[in-house]
């Protein structure tokens, strides 16, 4: 038996597989091990579906002359998932939020959940954070999302009155606002995947989403003073809500330095008030480790005093030194 993945030989020994269907299996595992997904599979010829119960993955082994695999990373794929994504919603919109809908409720209800898990699977593998993705309104892939799953609870057993139906359409369109913004995260999140996108528009990408990325610096800096407040009127949800925030932005802060040691900016260059950015994600670091043990101690009054008092002030500097990245990208 020959079997090739993307058109080269693949050294494949037959264990215990004992039919066609078997040997699939085992092939789908091997990609995936090898950080692949599998689009198509042909045997003798024929196109086969992976997802085939009763047709020819019955086939026994002795049958099978040829097998061709051809898969892609996953990265691609969830890329490649997103702009059917982009293609899905538009047709939801245009076709079944209308007067007179060409689908069936319960296929657009439906709709609502595969969209939402689309973004959510897409976002997981393209490393793309939900909550730092703005809509030109200034909200998040996480609110949209939320909206949507919120909506599809609401209408999942009643019809769509006026106000339920401009909701829907305004959070679908601002999921396809967001859309171009995830493939260009892509694209700079796994530059080695998509390297057929040209450097010079990789920078481009990096520049417009370093901005968006200083307008959310800015909203957590606002939610510092929040944290604070909210602990001590014995809010606390919302203040870890408000911490894991914050830490999800700093985290995503490092990502983005080692991006730019990529385009060539030395960070060693790169100072606010007198401190590099090492020293500075130093002085972040420990004071976060202060407020983490307080948590742990239950002292709510020293949480609040170090994130408002000690890390919101650095959060300004993070700012000054995005700023300077983007002057120093050519």
């Amino acid at each position: 038996m020959i079997i090739r993945v993307n058109d080269q030989p693949l050294d494949f020994t037959i264990e215990k597989e004992k039919d066609l269907r078997a040997i699939l299996s085992s092939l789908e595992s091997w990609v995936g091990d090898n950080g692949g997904i599998i689009q198509k599979v042909v045997v003798d010829s024929v196109d086969i579906p992976l997802a085939d119960e009763q047709g020819e993955t019955h086939r026994d082994v002795s049958s099978v002359h040829e097998i061709d695999i051809y898969a892609t990373s996953k990265e691609r794929y969830a890329a490649g998932t997103l702009t059917t994504l982009g293609e899905y919603i538009r047709m939801i919109i245009q076709r079944g939020l209308k007067p007179k809908p060409d689908v069936s409720y319960g296929e657009i209800i439906k709709g609502f959940e595969e969209i939402v898990e689309a973004a959510n699977k897409a976002s997981l593998v393209l490393g793309i954070r939900k909550g730092l993705l703005l809509t030109s309104k200034k909200r998040t892939l996480d609110d949209i999302l939320r909206d949507i799953t919120e909506l599809r609870a609401r209408y999942e057993k009643r019809y769509f009155e006026r106000e339920g139906m401009e909701a829907i359409v305004s959070a679908l369109e601002e999921l396809l606002e967001l859309i171009p913004k995830m493939l260009k995260w892509a694209v700079v999140k796994n530059s080695g995947t998509f390297d057929e996108v040209e450097k010079g528009r990789k920078i481009v990408y990096f520049r417009e989403l370093l901005s968006d990325y200083n307008t959310v610096l800015g909203t957590k800096e606002a939610e510092l003073e929040k944290i604070g407040r909210n602990l001590q009127i014995g809010n606390d949800r919302e203040a870890l809500e408000g911490i894991y925030g914050v830490t999800e932005v700093l985290d995503e802060y490092v990502v983005l330095l080692k991006i730019a040691e990529e385009y060539g900016i030395s960070l060693e260059n790169l100072r606010s008030d007198g401190k590099s950015s090492e020293e500075l994600f130093g002085c972040l670091s420990s004071r976060l480790t202060e407020a983490h043990e307080a948590l742990d101690l239950g002292d709510m009054v020293t949480v609040g005093d170090v994130m408002e008092y000690e890390i919101r002030p650095l959060y300004k500097r993070l700012s000054e030194l995005l700023v300077s990245i983007e002057t120093l990208i050519l």
